[in-house]
């Protein structure tokens, strides 16, 4: 079976590209595919380092477009006049790695083979459109065009159904997890002490902007504090928004909280130790206007290491954590309600380990094998 690839991002460490690189190599060890990848010129050289030995195909741009921004409308007829001039004649099933203007690019190019058209919804891109009548327009017909969609959760597929329920009607929607390789590069730890370090450590990891919700975690830590002053608050990712990042700042010292340190980018050695010291994660996600959460893998990478998780009721986290088993979910504003599960974690030992190899179950069941075989089946429904 030949599927052409739309990828939207290759060409720096991204949940984009994790997501793109697993899909593609799952496929082709686990569902015998044979791939073949288009990307925009930007991402040709990461796709062939990344991706050895499968063919590329380059187009002008593939997700940085939208037609509501002037700008972007000469890439939009550049891709589009490419798309159409490109000798793709490999293909069975087009397959486009996001929703829009991933998606857009894919439906050009099925329409070209007339090929079915597989569009994976990844989290907000799925959604944002609604709010731009240009591209809701363009991004409507993208999915009544497409032959499945799959969302990498229930909950990307409910938001989905709310916003575009009309466009969506009757069109065949399929959830397919990701997988992950997390739990193969972290032997399992059983009986691990929690944690490892001497004082009770909560650790969050994910970039620090606004729709990670680090200002409503900061605010449950507060709480942790006053039943536990021991307790530290590790926070690793990147502190690119610079606007956020002061306001958590602010907070922090108009609250008088200590023990939280932001740790910044670090190397992978530095996150692997972070995670084995750790007693607890924390990641508490918020909707941002159509800004949300798609999954939650970091939930996933916590389990791998054995850790118990706490997380918000958004997007796909309920996905990603079963609660009361891998963790705890809690409505986006409830603060009390996650400052006491983390007391209780950090206060209930034999709770944690419970919990934590749970997480690490589960993670050993979102394996790419299992993705492949899902992933596949909708590819021979529409063969």
């Amino acid at each position: 079976m030949r599927i052409a690839f739309v990828v939207p991002y290759l060409r720096a460490p991204s949940g984009w590209r994790s997501a793109a690189v697993g899909t593609i190599q799952g496929l082709a060890a686990h569902g015998g595919i044979q791939p073949v990848v288009v990307v925009s010129r930007a991402d040709e050289e990461a796709a062939g380092g990344l991706l050895p030995g499968i063919p590329v195909i380059a187009l002008p741009e593939i997700q940085s477009m939208a037609f509501d921004q002037p700008r972007s409308w000469a890439r939009l007829a550049r891709t589009w006049l490419r798309a159409r001039m490109t000798r793709l004649t490999t293909g069975d099933i087009v397959h486009s790695l996001d929703a829009y203007s991933t998606g857009l690019v894919g439906h050009w190019i099925s329409r070209n083979l007339r090929v079915p058209h597989v569009v994976t919804a990844l989290g907000t891109y799925a959604v944002t459109w609604h709010d731009s009548w240009l591209d809701k327009i363009a991004y409507s017909r993208v999915l009544r065009g497409a032959s499945c969609i799959c969302p990498i959760s229930e909950g990307t597929a409910a938001l989905m159904r709310r916003y575009f329920g009309d466009v969506l009607r009757n069109k065949p929607m399929r959830t397919v997890l990701l997988g992950t390789d997390y739990y193969q590069r972290i032997p399992r730890q059983p009986g691990r002490q929690y944690g490892q370090s001497s004082r009770p450590i909560v650790l969050s990891v994910g970039e620090v902007k606004k729709r990670k919700g680090y200002h409503v975690s900061l605010a449950a830590f507060a709480k942790v504090k006053k039943v536990l002053p021991d307790a530290q608050y590790w926070i690793v990712g990147n502190l690119a928004s610079k606007v956020y990042v002061k306001e958590l700042q602010s907070s922090i010292a108009e609250q008088q909280l200590t023990d939280v340190t932001f740790l910044g980018t670090v190397s992978e050695e530095k996150l692997q130790e972070c995670y084995r010291q750790a007693s607890v994660f924390l990641l508490t996600p918020q909707q941002i206007g159509l800004n949300f959460e798609g999954f939650g893998l970091v939930y996933i990478e916590a389990g791998a290491y054995g850790l118990p998780v706490v997380g918000t009721r958004v997007g796909g986290v309920p996905d990603a954590i079963r609660h009361a088993l891998t963790g705890f979910v809690f409505e986006p504003g409830d603060t009390e309600g996650m400052a006491s599960s983390i007391v209780r974690l950090l206060t209930d030992k034999k709770l944690a380990a419970t919990m934590g190899q749970e997480n690490r179950d589960w993670a050993e069941t979102l394996t790419w094998e299992r993705f492949a075989r899902e992933q596949v089946e909708v590819y021979r429904t529409l063969l």
